[in-house]
């Protein structure tokens, strides 16, 4: 997995070589008929997974999921990618599929997770070794921070909230903590994990 700063700036030249209003229309997906299902991707990886739905479901454009990913269906190529879908809920990773509601629930209550608008906090381009993204969506007044840590080492960062129109972060997903001071956020980001902010 290549350090935050790398994916960033890959996501940043993406975003740039299009428009904004395209933005919206990027179909996103994590896996399809077409691909190995994300789970064998991942070598059954979990935290991969949750990850990867997080990053999905608050980036800008149409989040896309295929039959079955929500509930932790694996499969190879195609064929094995179009198993048919197990009805019986003893089948299902229900710890996935809670998530997957929680985010899609999230996506739709918030404004800022469907707009175009996508703003990289962390790492800036010059940072090294970081496995922690931060990134921000917004729209009107409404402002997200939404942070993953990929890594396998707990990442802590003071965010300056000088940048942002409010002066504190309320938690709206995940577990992770926040200590408010002087004009400053101190984020502690677990090992691979990740959570959603509203600046308030």
């Amino acid at each position: 997995m290549p350090p935050a700063r790398e994916s960033n700036d890959r996501i940043d030249r993406l975003l740039a070589s299009y428009p904004e209003p395209a933005h919206l229309a990027n179909l996103n997906l994590l896996d399809s008929h077409d691909t190995a299902r994300i789970l064998t991707i991942a070598s059954d990886d979990r935290a991969s997974i949750e990850l990867a739905a997080l990053l999905l479901l608050t980036f800008p454009g149409a989040p896309c999921l295929y039959y079955g990913t929500e509930i932790g269906m694996g499969g190879g190529r195609e064929p094995a990618s179009r198993g048919g879908f197990p009805w019986d809920e003893s089948q299902w990773d229900m710890d996935l599929h809670r998530t997957f509601r929680q985010l899609i629930a999230l996506r739709r209550e918030h404004p800022a997770l469907r707009s175009p608008q996508y703003r990289r906090v962390w790492p800036p381009p010059a940072q090294h070794g970081t496995m922690l993204t931060i990134f921000e969506r917004t729209a009107g007044n409404e402002e997200i921070i939404v942070a993953v840590n990929a890594g396998d080492t707990r990442e802590t960062l003071s965010l300056p909230l000088s940048d942002f129109p409010g002066d504190r972060l309320e938690l709206l997903w995940g577990a992770d903590t926040v200590e408010h001071g002087d004009h400053n956020a101190r984020i502690s980001v677990a090992p691979r994990s990740g959570s959603v902010w509203r600046v308030m």
